[in-house]
C-alpha cells in the first residue's frame, strides 16, 4: 500500500529542512529519537514554526507523524517546553529560533503576524502583514 502524502506533510518537510540547515543537523536526526538537547531544541522549533505560521491547519497529530512518528501528547509537550525555555530567556533556544526565522525570511517565506509578540520582541524582527 502506497503511502499517502498530503500537503501539510510538505509544509512540515520543508520546514525541517529549513531547520535542519541552520542547525546542521540532518532531518533524519531531527525526526530521530535523538535526545541531545540540540537536536531535541531543533524538534521543538520546528512544531513551533509550523504551528505558529499554520496554526491547527497542521494537525498536533500530523506533525507528530512527520517527525518521527510521535504521538500528539509529544508535541503539545514541545510546545510548552519550548515556550518555557523561550520565557525563560534560553539564549540556545532564542538563537536558535531566531536563526531559523531569519532564515525563513531569506528564503522569500512570509512571517505572519501572528507570530507571538513576545517572541517578535525577542527576536527583533517585524511581522509581515
Amino acid at each position: 500500500m502506497a503511502s499517502h502524502i498530503n500537503s501539510m506533510d510538505i509544509i512540515v518537510d520543508e520546514v525541517i529542512d529549513l531547520v535542519a540547515e541552520v542547525t546542521g543537523f540532518t532531518s533524519i536526526e531531527i525526526k530521530s529519537n535523538w535526545r541531545k538537547r540540540e537536536v531535541v531544541l531543533a524538534r521543538f522549533i520546528v512544531i513551533y514554526l509550523v504551528r505558529e505560521m499554520y496554526g491547527s491547519s497542521v494537525t498536533l497529530v500530523t506533525l507528530g507523524k512527520c517527525l518521527g512518528g510521535r504521538d500528539h501528547s509529544t508535541v503539545i509537550h514541545a510546545i510548552n517546553t519550548l515556550n518555557d525555555w523561550i520565557n525563560t530567556k534560553d539564549r540556545l533556544a532564542i538563537r536558535t529560533l531566531n536563526a531559523c526565522v531569519e532564515k525563513h525570511k531569506e528564503n522569500n517565506f512570509i512571517i505572519p503576524a501572528k507570530l507571538d509578540p513576545y517572541m517578535m520582541s525577542h527576536l527583533n524582527l517585524q511581522a509581515c502583514v
